[in-house]
């Protein structure tokens, strides 16, 4: 389980990158929106998987 943390964390980290550099080549406000809110998506499911993987090697805040 914790190897697919660690890959879970690893594309989404890529993929808030991508959405954020086509975020700036979008059209229309939408699209803006609809790359916008798949980069905070992708940043806040890269944030939570850390989260689980660091919780399942024993570290704690």
């Amino acid at each position: 389980m914790k190897n697919i943390l660690s890959e879970l964390a690893i594309v989404c980290f890529f993929a808030a990158a991508v959405f954020a550099c086509f975020m700036g080549m979008a059209a229309t406000p939408v699209a803006h929106l609809v790359f916008g809110l798949a980069a905070l998506v992708s940043s806040v499911v890269f944030v939570v998987s850390l989260i689980a993987d660091a919780k399942q090697f024993g570290f704690t805040a």
